[in-house]
């Protein structure tokens, strides 16, 4: 299922309700512009350790929503948390359904506080299961923008076929950036997506589908922190149960939303639209948190806002 993207125009996308399966008989794109020339990597350092392991679970946001006021109301809650609490350990940023045209002063500012806050950012990519040629443009943009080298790649495939043919090269840049990888089919893809990926959605729907969800038996080869569940439509009163759920599906890592169809990533869930912490009581995985400098930019003022571009020239090590 493609994940709804953070919305600048007044359209939203449409939800399926499942994941579009491509058919192996269909050829993949000719030519994926791999990139060659990679950019070095960044030095890397490691949040605390979880203070429990009872049950692997920590929350995960797909934030496709402007820096003011959600992006600030979320790391409020991380500010508040008690200690017993998981922190939100991954956020997805999406400023345009992708990096957009300039750099956003906004978000420069709430990446500068998610990075000392412990938040892995990552940015979303549309990649039109394996059809669109622009995909290498995003990651580099995301990069020149933001110092961001973690991507979320929605619209994936479930078939090792499209790995093999498309998808591995642009995992294999941002690896060699020194970034990590999610990907997103919406439902358990082929075991061969989590031996490239970093993370993989293993399920993106509804609160009812949630409740009968079984996940593959090849997951229980892997650790927790390797998959992601995306829940929507959750009853409020569910919201803090839900998150037992994940543990008995094989994933570690858990959004659960009261928000619903045609976006429900437009706000933040009940549980974090409060300056309080939130009420779940589960551990956090270890994830390494990369800091970066921000790119220097360029100002540009309009009657009706302000954004940042790029510095030119800008060129790989």
């Amino acid at each position: 299922m493609l994940l709804a993207r953070h919305e600048e125009s007044t359209s939203s996308n449409p939800q399926s309700g499942a994941s579009t399966t491509v058919s192996a008989s269909i050829e993949p794109p000719p030519d994926t512009g791999v990139l060659t020339t990679v950019l070095a990597p960044e030095t890397t350092t490691s949040p605390p350790p979880p203070t429990s392991m009872t049950l692997p679970t920590a929350i995960a946001i797909p934030a496709y929503f402007q820096p003011v006021p959600l992006w600030d109301m979320m790391l409020n809650a991380v500010r508040t948390a008690k200690p017993s609490a998981p922190r939100i350990v991954l956020a997805v940023m999406n400023p345009a359904s992708g990096p957009g045209a300039v750099a956003d002063a906004g978000y420069l500012r709430v990446l500068e506080d998610a990075r000392a806050l412990g938040i892995r950012v990552f940015g979303y990519v549309a990649t039109g299961y394996g059809a669109r040629l622009t995909v290498l443009d995003d990651i580099a943009s995301y990069q020149r923008f933001y110092g961001i080298t973690d991507i979320f790649f929605d619209e994936s495939p479930i078939e090792c076929l499209w790995l093999q043919s498309v998808y591995a090269p642009w995992l294999a840049t941002v690896h060699a950036n020194g970034g990590q990888t999610v990907v997103n089919p919406g439902r358990a893809p082929e075991r061969c997506w989590a031996d490239a990926a970093d993370i993989v959605v293993t399920f993106e729907g509804s609160f009812l589908a949630y409740a009968t969800h079984i996940p593959p038996p090849w997951m229980a080869a892997f650790e927790p922190s390797k998959f992601w569940n995306i829940v929507y439509a959750v009853p409020t009163e569910s919201l803090a149960t839900v998150s037992q759920l994940p543990a008995g599906r094989g994933s570690g890592l858990l959004y659960a939303t009261d928000d619903v169809l045609p976006n429900p990533y437009d706000n933040l869930p009940a549980t974090l639209s409060v300056t309080t912490a939130p009420t779940l009581t589960l551990p956090i995985p270890a994830l390494p948190i990369p800091t970066f400098p921000i790119p220097d930019a360029v100002v540009t003022v309009s009657t009706s806002s302000v954004m940042l571009g790029p510095s030119p020239p800008f060129s790989t090590p």
